[in-house]
């Protein structure tokens, strides 16, 4: 059972155990190399991923988004087919007191554009198929080709400080939902 804001304003219970920003939802009551995710999607082969991986990667992505100037609050668009960098960021983003803003690629570019725009994104973030329907007024991030130096800056960089990185209220991320209706 997940509920939000039931005794303090911006915590998130999950079970038994509360948290104070979603991206730290993951379990750490199993041993940390206990299998987390198997991602058949990204570059076509099986990546499997361990409880420490994902705290490690997101954590990482926390720190990248930091150091890249990133603000408390701030939006991130992620603009992407499903593989575990979007899960890590999606993490990321919530742990370092972002906005994760989880965009359908499925929607015509001009619905892209409007949803990072109404946002306020500061950066999308996603794979080189689908970045390009994103407005070239945002900086972007591929998963594809930034990745890599992405994740080593955020591994080099200190500790997150935790209590810059809370958000005073429950949003952890946005959702929009987008209906399209067709003419008769």
């Amino acid at each position: 059972m997940v509920t939000s804001g039931m005794a303090t304003p911006g915590m998130v219970t999950i079970g038994k155990t509360a948290y104070d920003n979603q991206g730290d939802a993951l379990s750490r009551s199993v041993p940390p190399e206990s299998l987390a995710l198997i991602d058949e999607g990204g570059n076509g082969t099986e990546r499997r991923y361990s409880y420490a991986d994902m705290l490690r990667l997101s954590g990482a992505v926390a720190r990248g988004l930091l150091k890249r100037g990133l603000k408390r609050g701030d939006r991130v668009a992620i603009l992407s087919a499903n593989r575990a960098e979007y899960l890590l960021t999606f993490l990321g983003t919530m742990q370092a007191g972002l906005v994760s803003v989880p965009v359908n690629w499925k929607l015509p570019a001009e619905t892209v554009a409007y949803i990072v725009g109404d946002s306020d994104a500061r950066l999308v973030i996603g794979d080189d198929a689908r970045l390009t329907l994103a407005p070239d007024s945002v900086p972007k991030l591929s998963f594809d080709r930034d990745w890599a130096s992405f994740i080593e800056e955020g591994l080099q960089a200190g500790p997150l400080d935790r209590k810059s990185t809370r958000l005073n209220s429950s949003h952890g991320y946005i959702s929009y939902a987008v209906f399209c209706l067709k003419k008769k």
